[in-house]
């Protein structure tokens, strides 16, 4: 088997089922092209929004991880010049930690993504991305959904990420430009809906914290000392 060929798919295989069935559970165009099977006879279906939100926070956090080093020591480098808030300094301590994120963090995505089918997050909870042909996607197919589509979700709002909660086929426009699907390759274990749960209150919750705060600020009388 190609070392890029999603092992869940074996297309020569005439004893894996059809998926046939409409909505949620993977049926057409993907399975025009390849049979969708996993463990324990779980039928593959659309990853929805909420779960790739949840997805999408521990990237987050996963990448903050690699990333907070290469800050710190930019930072901590910065500080020692005579003045911090030169050129010099502003340089060291924000362009040139964003650039090396960038490149750390799109090749780490390249990587996985060509040599898993997904994401750390993503693998997390059991979802792979796939394409119309049921492979992983190669480095041009990921530059172009994590690079283009992504920027232009951003740029518009984050449009195109709230596409997949209206896509029959969850699919956002990043997916969408790059010929992609996320698909849920095993059922959720309790603990993992959990996660999802609460990432999906998560912003809510900082929503609230935010207005409450505000409320907090104004209803609070501003009290004088005097010495």
């Amino acid at each position: 088997m190609p070392e890029d060929q999603n092992p869940l798919l074996d297309p020569q295989n005439p004893s894996l089922p059809q998926l046939n069935k409409p909505s949620a559970v993977v049926s057409q165009p993907v399975v025009q092209q390849a049979n969708l099977v996993s463990q324990n006879n779980f039928q593959p279906q659309y990853a929805g929004f909420y779960v790739r939100m949840a997805a999408a926070y521990i990237d987050g956090a996963f990448f903050a991880v690699i990333n907070a080093p290469i800050r710190y020591g930019f930072t901590k480098i910065a500080n020692s010049l005579e003045d911090p808030f030169s050129l010099v300094g502003i340089f060291l301590a924000f362009v040139i930690p964003v650039v090396i994120f960038g490149i750390i963090n799109l090749s780490v995505v390249i990587y996985f993504i060509t040599k898993f089918g997904a994401t750390p997050g993503k693998m997390f909870f059991g979802l792979q991305i796939i394409t119309v042909e049921g492979k992983f996607p190669g480095a041009g197919k990921v530059l172009i959904r994590e690079m283009i589509g992504k920027w232009i979700s951003s740029l518009i709002l984050g449009i195109g990420y709230l596409m997949v909660a209206f896509s029959k086929e969850k699919r956002g426009l990043h997916d969408r430009m790059a010929g992609t699907y996320v698909v849920m390759t095993k059922p959720l274990s309790r603990w993992r809906k959990f996660a999802v749960y609460f990432f999906a209150i998560l912003p809510l919750l900082a929503v609230l914290g935010i207005v409450a705060a505000a409320i907090l600020i104004t209803v609070t009388p501003v009290t004088t000392h005097r010495y």
